[in-house]
């Protein structure tokens, strides 16, 4: 039926000419010849054959055309619907077609889309829409071709690594079988710091090669993506070892657009191809309903994460799309001091580095250059997803998704930043379940065969969050490399509200007044995580959140400004991370307990700065690795203390003996070693 819908369509286009005013003995010539060269291309294998190669190839008509490209919806009837076409004279082509929709990409003279117009009233097209365009996303001012010394580029590589602990990463994973779609102008493969071997692809709607890139576009983002490591070129990719299908779009600089249904076409090619990460450093600011439609299908359909350029006109920009549909992550650009990129947009989910960023230089084999824009920023959060799903391939999209953005640094004010800077070994620790990671080894030993068959995830929408504008958080430790025994496996993560609908967060703040100093939640279910503002809850003295398993995320480091607080009990939820320092700044505290399995990392000594007024301390159920600090000797107020089932090694330090005022002291269940110091 597709194949005779393009036959009848090519056909009418030809003849389009023919009017029904001038009805002659030629047009009954000609319409005689019609038929019988419509049933001499029906009878043909070899021109069915190629007609059906030209399904989804097409050369985009300029912005000055004549012609319109269109998308058409059709109701239930859609095979009959769309042969029906035949019926309008001026209908040039069927570029694309989305059956899973029911929609028809096309283009049209001017007469023949007022005639759609009409039937879009009153006939089997149920919805009508202009194809807007999609282009590049770099920030071109800002791109130099220029050779740097190489201590520069040292600098600058090692900015952009650091900033999202790919080096931390890369002990446990570098992204091996994980599949990446770059849809972009190509990747030019003959330079020198790309593993050929790691790529394939297919050229949607050009005459030139995917593996050819005019526009040094794609080579950039595929450099940052897989570069190659540990070789002569300053060029490292977040992960090297993935597979990236390519798919072009953009032929050259005077080309460099692409519309809506091929793009929707290419990430269905992706999909196909094998594809779960679907890179889009493009976009446009003319939202499709229709596009937004094909894209929710395909992410359901195969259960694929689409990262997608937040934008770079600026914070007051209008949205840009797709990355502002509700099922793609939208990324914003930072600089290497965690500031916000000028020209990034508002309202993005997560943001990465995206200024003056070193990337491969396409036309060469070895030349490379600096760029700053959100497509480069989208770049590393989609290599950061190849590595958690390299790491855990029975992962769904629901826990990549939660793990990206619950692990994410916070930055502040969550227009701006969204969930805030995407982490790489924070994440993978996150969809570990907290839980340590061992290194070396293998990533498919935590799935089972059972896991590999899980299904598919609830939808899962990607709006970021909207709050008033949050103090700035100082600046953050990267993960230490962890080592231990995994506890454990944690059969399900939290599910979590739709971001931008923090109940949880909500809920506190309507407790929170400066004439109460006390807020207690418990067995409390909304979904959310504690935003940096809860530093400003000055006048707290008792702060308990116990029994909210739907609480996630990190704990703040703004929390070491309550130093008002007497008691601090975050016992039995699902946050996550390290404890942070910034607590022992509390000189005030009584009874401070955490309780969580997602919970990681060392004791902090800094405790030991509570010595005068500490007096319970309880630290179990946790997944805290390394010794007990000597300094918790300090404590000598303490009287209660309980730091049960965690991952502790060595032995209890001989300073507990200056721990006169004890009266229950427990440390079972670790893997602590040695004597009991008399």
């Amino acid at each position: 039926k597709m194949y005779r819908m393009l036959v009848h369509l090519f056909l009418i286009s030809f003849y389009r000419g023919v009017k029904t005013t001038n009805i002659n003995r030629n047009m009954h010539i000609k319409r005689f010849n019609l038929i019988i060269l419509t049933a001499f291309f029906l009878s043909s294998e070899s021109v069915l054959g190629l007609l059906g190669n030209l399904v989804g190839r097409y050369r985009p008509t300029t912005i000055e055309s004549k012609t319109f490209p269109l998308i058409l919806q059709f109701g239930e009837k859609y095979d009959e619907s769309s042969i029906g076409l035949q019926s309008v004279e001026g209908v040039f082509a069927s570029r694309n077609e989305f059956e899973y929709i029911k929609s028809l990409a096309v283009t049209a003279d001017a007469e023949a889309r007022e005639s759609l117009r009409m039937m879009a009233e009153d006939s089997f097209i149920t919805t009508l829409e202009e194809d807007p365009l999609r282009d590049t996303q770099t920030y071109k001012q800002e791109t130099l071709n220029i050779p740097f010394p190489k201590f520069e580029a040292r600098r600058l590589k090692e900015y952009n690594l650091n900033l999202v602990q790919a080096n931390e990463a890369h002990k446990f994973t570098k992204g091996k079988n994980a599949k990446v779609c770059l849809i972009d102008s190509g990747v030019d493969l003959q330079h020198l710091d790309l593993n050929e071997d790691l790529f394939s692809g297919l050229n949607l709607n050009t005459e030139m090669r995917w593996d050819i890139d005019l526009i040094s576009h794609g080579t950039y983002l595929a450099g940052i993506i897989s570069a190659k490591h540990n070789n002569a070129i300053e060029i490292e990719g977040i992960a090297p070892e993935a597979e990236i299908f390519v798919i072009r779009v953009f032929e050259n600089t005077s080309r460099e657009f692409e519309f809506a249904s091929g793009l929707v076409k290419a990430v269905e090619r992706c999909a196909i191809a094998g594809a779960r990460i679907i890179n889009l450093s493009l976009g446009g600011y003319k939202k499709s309903e229709l596009e937004q439609q094909g894209f929710s299908e395909l992410v359901n359909r195969y259960d694929l994460l689409i990262v997608a350029a937040g934008g770079n006109k600026g914070f007051s920009a209008p949205p840009l799309y797709p990355a502002s549909y509700s099922d793609i992550v939208s990324v914003g650009a930072v600089n290497e001091y965690k500031e916000r990129w000028f020209f990034s947009q508002a309202d993005v989910d997560i943001v990465a580095p995206g200024t003056d960023v070193l990337g491969l230089k396409g036309g060469t084999q070895d030349g490379f250059k600096r760029s700053s824009g959100t497509s480069i920023a989208c770049a590393h959060v989609t290599a950061v997803a190849a590595l958690l799903w390299s790491w855990k391939p029975c992962a769904t999209l629901l826990e990549i998704k939660t793990a990206l953005f619950m692990s994410a640094e916070s930055l502040g004010n969550d227009r701006e930043f969204g969930y805030g800077l995407v982490q790489a070994m924070d994440a993978l620790i996150y969809l570990n379940g907290g839980l340590l990671l061992i290194a070396n080894s293998s990533p498919n030993g935590i799935c089972s065969p059972a896991d590999t068959n899980a299904s598919k995830p609830t939808k899962y929408p990607t709006l970021a969050p909207s709050f008033e504008a949050t103090p700035k958080l100082t600046s953050q430790k990267p993960s230490e490399q962890l080592s231990g025994q995994p506890l454990e496996q944690l059969s399900t993560l939290p599910t979590l509200s739709p971001p931008g609908r923090n109940e949880f967060w909500r809920r506190l703040q309507n407790q929170y007044n400066e004439e109460n100093d006390s807020i207690a939640m418990s067995d409390d279910f909304a979904a959310g995580y504690l935003l940096p503002d809860i530093g400003q809850f000055q006048s707290l003295t008792s702060l308990t959140i116990a029994y909210c398993e739907n609480l996630v995320g990190k704990i703040p480091t703004e929390i070491g400004l309550l130093t008002n607080l007497k008691a601090l009990n975050l016992g039995l939820t699902n946050l996550s991370g390290t404890i942070p320092t910034e607590i022992g700044m509390l000189t005030k505290l009584g009874n401070l307990w955490i309780e969580s399995r997602h919970i990681y990392g060392k004791i902090p000594k800094e405790l030991s700065q509570l010595s005068n007024t500490l007096t319970e301390l309880t630290l179990m159920e946790n997944a805290l690795d390394g010794t007990i600090p000597s300094e918790i000797g300090l404590l000598t107020e303490v009287t209660n203390m309980a730091i049960q089932r965690n991952e502790l090694i060595g032995t209890i330090p001989t300073e507990f003996g200056l721990l006169s005022s004890i009266d229950t002291i427990e440390f079972s269940n670790n893997n602590l070693s040695g004597t009991i110091p008399t």
